[in-house]
């Protein structure tokens, strides 16, 4: 690029940048602008600025073209071999999929991302990535491993002297708490955070951290009702659509609570029209549910019906929603990878065939990898996890290594399914697989073998090791549980354990067989407990 259209460049991108801190719809009319200008060749540019694009995108609530412009910048990042710019930009893609309501999804992005940034100098991003971490545990319910998470973000945003970071932190930290009954300490940080952010003049957050003021408020006997009018003129000036429906749902709570029942009608109505518009589907089923519950006090029963009927038909609709918005992540990032390396294909010359059998490679092997991974819980599915296994046991056998097989097995899980739903039902499976992952080790291999089992082969192991390791991960599951509302739901597993020693040859199938025997015995033996087969 010569020098002088690099200068302008620069000046350009200050400037939208400059405009983002007050205005986005402005911010966004300037980076058309400079996008429409800017050619392949300005790579490191052209990432910052489908960077920022994103994240106003994300911010506005329009996640798929938000999608869009951060796989492209990633993209950009993997071809200039820059990890950190990747792990920075996986951080911002993880927060589409919390906004979402993928937790696994994004769980399994941030740790990669997380791993990565830690291997570097610390930095902001690291603080924004254990930011993001924490607030995904606290979505899944995992209060006490959320604030670890957020306590160390705040620590690092403060050595590195980031108030942005800080402050996003702090506002996760004051949901947590607030989560957790600790109202008083809540109110500390949401406005030691809206201090940090108004002083910054950031404020596309500032509607967001307002409404958890007004939670705080609320909970500890003061007035949320002037956080909560100065979050609502605050989204619809600046034309955040999501912020304004998440407020004037919290609005319509609040006048239900002080027995307003026409305003709180109003408010949720209001809501749900506008989450609908946004697909944000959560808030929808949960609009949907208030007002069925309001206009059942009000005896209007054929009205209340059908939200009823809405709140449920959503509700289910959700967990589908969720694979299909996998299914669109999926199908974004596999375009636009597909897009940019015809880009590079076509600055090759006489290179059109092989570019266009390596797009078919990736295609195919990207198809094979949706096809390795259970939906529900994101784990291996069975077949893969058979394919690794087998493998794993060649390995073993001429390494002279020992190799232990546990078989997991829900307990009473049908009970949970007939007592709370299957929506439930799939809840406590997703619990369980993210606490016996979070258990394993780099080198084992875990899976989920079909219904309520689970199946995990850890190579250089001996069953004395494999029993206690699965004792401890039974405690593990058995004391959290499943958090749902204010009650949270008992879970315990049964575990069989089989394994053969150095220079043993055992087929899978028979370590299989031989577990499943050894969890047979669990369950007769009371259940919540792990026995190990009989050599």
């Amino acid at each position: 690029m010569p020098a002088d259209r690099f200068k302008d460049f620069n000046a350009k991108l200050d400037e939208a940048q400059m405009r983002y801190a007050i205005n986005l719809g402005d911010t966004l009319v300037c980076l058309e602008h400079l996008l429409a200008r800017t050619e392949a060749q300005d790579a490191p540019r052209l990432l910052q600025a489908l960077q920022l694009r994103g994240q106003i995108r994300t911010a506005q609530g329009h996640f798929m073209v938000a999608m869009e412009d951060l796989v492209r910048a990633q993209q950009l990042a993997v071809q200039a071999a820059d990890s950190q710019a990747e792990a920075r930009l996986l951080c911002l893609i993880s927060n589409i999929y919390i906004l979402q309501g993928l937790y696994p999804d994004a769980m399994a992005i941030l740790l990669d991302a997380v791993h990565t940034l830690e291997n570097g100098e610390p930095s902001t991003w690291l603080a924004r990535a254990l930011n993001s971490l924490g607030f995904t545990y606290y979505f899944l319910g995992q209060h006490d491993k959320a604030v670890s998470y957020l306590e160390r973000s705040i620590q690092l945003a403060r050595e590195t002297g980031d108030l942005m970071v800080e402050s996003l932190a702090l506002d996760s930290l004051a949901n947590s708490k607030l989560a957790m009954g600790q109202g008083r300490e809540a109110l500390v940080y949401i406005r030691r955070s809206i201090l940090l952010l108004r002083s910054l003049g950031h404020e596309e957050y500032l509607a967001e951290y307002l409404v958890t003021l007004a939670k705080a408020e609320d909970g500890v006997g003061e007035d949320g009702s002037a956080s909560l009018h100065e979050a609502l003129a605050l989204a619809r000036r600046l034309q955040l659509p999501r912020h304004e429906a998440q407020t004037l749902y919290y609005m319509g709570l609040r006048q239900v609570r002080l027995g307003q029942l026409n305003e709180a009608e109003e408010l949720l109505s209001n809501a749900l029209a506008l989450a609908g518009k946004t697909g944000d589907s959560r808030l929808v089923y949960l609009a949907h549910q208030q007002l069925s519950m309001l206009l059942q006090q009000q005896e209007r029963y054929r009205e209340a019906l059908l939200h009823y009927q809405g709140f449920h038909e959503k509700k289910e609709a959700l967990l589908g929603e969720a694979a299909e918005r996998r299914l669109q992540y999926l199908e974004i990032r596999h375009r636009i990878h597909a897009a940019e390396d015809a880009k590079h294909a076509a600055l090759k010359r006489n290179e059109t065939l092989e570019e266009e059998v390596r797009q078919r490679t990736a295609l195919q092997r990207k198809a094979e990898k949706l096809a390795r991974i259970d939906s529900l819980t994101g784990l291996y599915n069975r077949r893969h996890f058979r394919h690794c296994a087998e493998q794993l046991q060649q390995e073993a056998l001429q390494n002279g290594m020992p190799l232990s097989l546990i078989l997991f097995d829900a307990d009473h899980f049908k009970q949970i399914n007939d007592t709370w739903g299957h929506a439930v039902g799939d809840q406590a499976l997703q619990a369980i697989s993210l606490n016996l992952l979070d258990s394993t080790r780099r080198e084992d291999l875990f899976g989920r073998y079909g219904g309520e089992e689970f199946i995990m082969l850890m190579p250089n192991t001996t069953t004395d090791q494999a029993l206690e390791a699965a004792r401890r991960m039974l405690f593990k599951v058995e004391r959290q549980g499943l958090p749902l509302g204010d009650a949270t739901i008992p879970l315990t597993l049964s575990a069989g354990i089989a394994g053969s020693r150095r220079g043993q040859h055992i087929s899978l199938d028979q370590l299989i067989k031989s577990a499943d025997q050894a969890l047979y015995l669990a369950k007769n033996k009371g259940r919540n407990q792990a026995v190990l087969a009989e050599d």
